[in-house]
């Protein structure tokens, strides 16, 4: 059975998924040279926290962290570590937050520095496929 949301809890899921947005951005400008996955999980944990939520992915089947945190050849829901971002690398970044009883979830990635062209192609062709996927997302189309 599909649960018809009221008005109220439509707003609600709609600031959880601002706040993960606003969480993943301040993530995303954190990523830099130097900069280790553990530090910008602390950093996008700490955010969350902060407007009165909580990271949706902290000990969701055992996971250690507020955030999916992957390089390069990682391909999803990498564990943020001490490992040191370097010039050259992606990094994908997946948050979720918990607000009001609904979880927010978004992700991206994000380049450091300067990036190869095949990278730079990889981040273009994966964005275009969410854009031509969210026109396929209506009613009467099938998810599955």
């Amino acid at each position: 059975m599909i649960y018809i949301k009221s008005s109220a809890e439509i707003k609600a899921m709609r600031e959880a998924g601002r706040l993960s947005g606003n969480a993943l951005a301040y993530g995303g400008s954190l990523v830099a040279e130097g900069v280790t996955t553990h530090h910008i999980d602390t950093k996008i944990r700490e955010f969350i926290t902060s407007h009165g939520a909580k990271p949706s992915f902290l000990h969701y089947g055992g996971f250690p962290a507020s955030a999916c945190i992957s390089v390069n050849e990682e391909i999803i829901h990498g564990i943020p570590s001490n490992r040191v971002l370097k010039n050259g690398d992606i990094v994908k970044i997946d948050v979720g937050a918990f607000l009001k009883g609904f979880h927010g979830d978004t992700a991206a990635t994000f380049p450091v520095g300067e990036i190869s062209d095949e990278a730079k192609k990889l981040i273009a062709v994966t964005r275009q496929a969410f854009f031509e996927g969210k026109e396929m997302a209506v009613e009467g189309n099938r998810i599955g």
